[in-house]
């Protein structure tokens, strides 16, 4: 068996009325699920229990994948619930947990989770439950048609519904059950592998304080709880301040913070006055500077200003000398199309008497070429006619050839379908034999095990039944089944007593000797046994065992010659299907009849009309005139390839030749158009502007040019001169300073009337007298805090007085718990284990054989066992008061067989104090359970 992943576990019996420490993967309470609370003056439910808490019933329905599921548990020993995955096992403990947390109109998660997926079907949980004298049925439905129902048969009937239900069940439970106890002895599927450690609170405390010889651990709880409330007012669990001592010092930080705000406030006045002495200093010596700015500022202008006429004379002389560039680029633009037409015209002219030349020279080329194409097209004609004709004698010949082939292939597909038949038919005949024999291999084993179990019972029969002695003593005649047994001193008799047995001494006594009930059982089982057997024959129609096995040997080789014709049919078909046969056969007979029906006239094909195979001469001759006609036909292709090929070369010449002609006799044209458009175009241009008038405007534009270029040199150099940059740069920086300097002086302005201001606010405020009640403020918040921190301290000091007596009790519980701990191990580990449980009674290691191995250093499998003995321990501590339930879930999936075993027997001996469920998918780990009741599920 493959161990499954370890099981994580959270395990501590402290009470839910009590805070305790929460492990890291147990989730906080939902605050919609109902609280629970200590009844004032009582110390059942949290602190004891009355009776004892008994889950007898659950019934789950349309609750996450199950649809419907009743399960019920045995009052006192172990129940083992058993089944595969996904059959609602763990559902049963979460189901419990929803009937008795959550509200019928709660809408928590988890009662969400519960809703099946894809249906609009409410969840719906019923448990019969019993806690101390209190019998009753209790059930919930969620979500959709909500309803809560109580129903209590005993010690006296009452009926509720609703939340007064609820209410009423919280109600009983709280009195009479441990649940915090009852919540930690369950061991979950898919919780962690933690040190198994209990609180000693409750239930399991009262009874370990009992066990230890003290008193109830109950006793001095409310001082001790007062003194953790009055501490934790002032303390975390940590030692850290919190409110009000945080509040305290935050009271003293803000009162130490005004007074500091107030003195900066004081030092920030002086500083003001400081600054309105400066401001004043510096506004006086303003106007000054102002003056002598602004005469800058006009003699830097005048510069500028001389600087805007120079460029202006600049831009006049540079407009004349780009108008006379763009007359003397006219002139030159006329020149040069002049020049342009001229060129054109001799060009054209040259182009269109060369041409006609050429022209004539190809059409006398163009005559031969005609000529050439039409002999190439007489000998194409041929070869065409030469080449269809030995492709037809190919054609034929294929044909003949494959004719003879398809014939070959139908004979041996016809011969390969009958073996085919014959296997078919032995493979029918020897199956139908097979099926009309009724004892298969299931009807065999059957009346088998049948025979086995009625040898075994008669064996053991024989065995336990018992038998009768009588030993004479003096001569003596008893009457043994109504008939005399004459026996001499020293004789003795001896009979079986099989279904019974009488003895008569006449006379003296009448003696009846009955077998026990295990006998009866016995031959009850016999009786099974045999009808059992008397059944398997009948169906396999025998007498007895021998010819049932005889009968099912005959079925096993006819089975077999089955088989085997079934496998040489398959050799046969060599892959292929049978039908595939069949239409492979068709095919090749419509083929063969189609090829004769087409050559059947012509008598030069060999076999044809004659059924059968072909000869091999005529397939061997058949295939020689296939090759020659095809020898033939190849030729036949050559000539045409090459015929083709000249009359290609032929026609390619006289088109390109004639495709050329046109081309040229197109360029001429256009020659001739070009050349009468150039001698108009020239003679429009000269009749216009003739050309030595054209040569006296080109030098005169030219001269302009050259003045205007004069011109604007000298005035460029005049305004470079100046330094046009520098003089406009001075000039705005004289503006832009003289601007600072008056924005500077309405600043101080400013300033001045500020700070005036504020001096005269502050001289209002009494900076002083806030000054002195700010500090006396802070001194009466530093001896509130004093008086604050010594009220914690003390606080502080009572609760760890009284911690360090409590943790002193708590350590003599560790012996009686230890006590059990090791009675409960040695069962499983041997007689030399011995357990360390801590003061905090947390299982710290395991000792065996002298050797002592840490918690964290144990293997999984250890840990898990000692996990379920702690809870097995817990629970018999509390059995005499009644106890809880001890509910594990695939729990043990890292031990092996032999301590599978030992732990069997630690939960049977649980069982006969208190209730063990067990849920698990996996049975065989639970077989060890002696008389454990057990519930299948589908």
């Amino acid at each position: 068996m493959q161990p499954r992943q370890p099981t994580h576990w959270r395990f501590s019996c402290a009470s839910p009325g009590g805070p305790r420490e929460r492990g890291p993967t147990e989730r906080t309470r939902p605050a919609e699920r109902t609280p629970r609370t200590r009844r004032p003056g009582h110390r059942h439910g949290d602190s004891g229990v009355s009776g004892p808490l008994r889950i007898e019933r659950i019934r789950v329905t349309d609750f996450r994948g199950v649809r419907e599921r009743e399960v019920r548990f045995a009052e006192a020993g172990v129940t083992v619930v058993e089944g595969p995955n996904e059959t609602g096992k763990s559902s049963l403990a979460d189901a419990l947990d929803m009937l008795l947390d959550f509200r019928d109109a709660s809408r928590h998660r988890d009662v969400l989770a519960a809703q099946p997926v894809g249906t609009d079907a409410g969840p719906m949980v019923e448990a019969d439950l019993r806690a101390g004298p209190w019998r009753f049925t209790y059930r919930k439905r969620w979500i959709r048609d909500r309803a809560t129902t109580l129903v209590v048969r005993e010690p006296r009937a009452e009926q509720h519904v609703g939340d007064a239900a609820h209410d009423r069940v919280h109600a009983i439970l709280a009195e009479q059950a441990d649940l915090g106890l009852w919540r930690a002895l369950r061991l979950m599927q898919g919780e962690k592998v933690a040190p198994a450690h209990v609180e000693a609170a409750g239930s399991l405390g009262a009874a370990l304080e009992r066990a230890a010889g003290g008193s109830d651990p109950s006793d001095g709880a409310g001082l001790f709880e007062r003194a953790r409330a009055e501490s934790e007012i002032y303390w975390t669990a940590t030692g850290r301040a919190r409110d009000p001592l945080t509040a305290g010092e935050t009271a003293v930080a803000a009162a130490e913070r005004t007074v500091a705000d107030l003195r900066s406030s004081i030092a920030a006045v002086d500083a003001d006055a400081d600054a309105l002495a400066r401001a004043s200093a510096e506004l006086a010596g303003m106007r000054e500077a102002i003056a002598a700015q602004e005469a800058a500022v006009h003699e830097r202008e005048a510069r500028a200003a001389e600087v805007d006429r120079l460029a202006a004379a600049a831009q006049v002389h540079k407009a004349a000398f780009d108008a006379a560039t763009a007359r003397s680029a006219e002139v030159a633009a006329i020149a040069r199309r002049r020049e342009e037409l001229t060129t054109a015209l001799a060009d054209a002219t040259q182009r269109r008497d060369a041409l006609s030349v050429a022209d004539a020279a190809a059409r006398d080329r163009m005559v031969e070429l005609d000529a050439a194409l039409g002999s190439a097209s007489r000998a194409l004609a041929d070869a065409r006619g030469a080449r269809l004709s030995a492709a037809a004698l190919v054609t034929r010949r294929r044909a003949e050839r494959d004719l003879l082939r398809d014939r070959g292939d139908l004979g041996s597909a016809l011969e390969q379908k009958a073996r085919l038949d014959r296997q078919a038919e032995e493979g029918r005949a020897a199956q139908a034999a097979a099926d009309a024999n009724p004892v298969t291999d299931e009807v065999l084993r059957r009346v088998e095990d049948a025979a086995r179990r009625l040898e075994l019972a008669r064996a053991r029969l024989d065995a336990g039944a018992g038998e009768l002695r009588i030993a004479a003593i003096a001569p003596v005649t008893p009457v043994v089944d109504g008939a005399p047994v004459h026996l001499a001193p020293g004789e003795e008799a001896v009979r079986p007593i099989g279904e019974g047995i009488a003895v008569e001494i006449p006379g003296v006594a009448r003696i009846v000797a009955r077998p026990g009930g295990s006998v009866a059982a016995l031959r009850a089982e016999i009786a099974d046994a045999d009808s059992a057997l008397a059944t398997g024959l009948a169906a396999a129609g025998s007498v007895d065992v021998a010819e049932a096995r005889a009968r099912a040997a005959d079925r096993l080789r006819n089975e077999e010659a089955a088989r085997r014709a079934r496998e040489a049919a398959t050799a046969i078909l060599a892959g292929e299907r049978p039908l595939a046969l069949e239409q492979r056969i068709a095919t090749l007979r419509a083929r063969v009849e189609e090829a004769e029906s087409s050559l059947g006239g012509d008598g030069a094909v060999p076999g044809l009309g004659v059924p059968g195979l072909a000869a091999q001469a005529d397939t061997v001759r058949a295939a020689a005139d296939l090759e020659a006609a095809e020898t033939a036909d190849r030729a036949a292709a050559a000539d045409l390839a090459v015929a083709e090929e000249a009359e290609r070369a032929a026609r390619a010449a006289a088109d390109a030749e004639r495709a050329a002609g046109q081309e040229r006799r197109v360029e001429l044209g256009v020659a001739a158009a070009r050349a009468r458009e150039a001698e108009a175009a020239l003679a429009a241009e000269r009749a216009t502007l003739p050309d030595d008038q054209l040569a006296l405007r080109s030098a005169s534009a030219e001269a302009e040019v050259r003045d205007a270029a004069a011109a604007r040199a000298a005035a460029d150099v005049a305004l470079a001169e100046a330094n046009p940059d520098q003089a406009r740069a001075l000039a705005e920086n004289a503006r832009r300073t003289l601007e600072t300097i008056h924005a500077r002086r309405q600043q101080l302005v400013v300033d001045q009337a500020r700070l005036s201001g504020s001096l005269a606010r502050s001289g209002e405020d009494g900076l002083g007298e806030r000054l002195e009640e700010a500090e006396a403020a802070a001194e009466r918040a530093r001896d509130d805090l004093a008086r604050l921190r010594r009220r914690a301290d003390a606080a502080r000091l009572l609760h760890d007085t009284l911690r360090r007596h409590r943790d002193a009790a708590r350590r003599r519980y560790v012996l009686p718990l230890t006590e059990r701990l090791e009675s409960l191990g040695r069962i499983v580990f041997g007689p030399d284990v011995a357990v360390d449980v801590s003061d905090e009674l947390a299982v710290s290691s395991l000792t065996r054989g002298g050797r002592t191995i840490a918690w964290d250093q144990l293997s999984v499998g250890t840990r898990e066992q000692l996990g379920v003995l702690v809870r097995v321990a817990c629970a018999e501590i509390v059995a005499p008061d009644g106890g809880v339930p001890v509910m594990l879930d695939d729990a043990l999936g890292w031990s092996d067989p032999e301590r599978l075993e030992a732990m069997g027997a630690v939960l049977a001996r649980a069982g006969a104090s208190t209730q063990v469920i067990v849920l698990t998918c996996f049975p065989d780990r639970y077989v060890h359970v002696g008389g454990a009741t057990v519930v299948r599920l589908g």
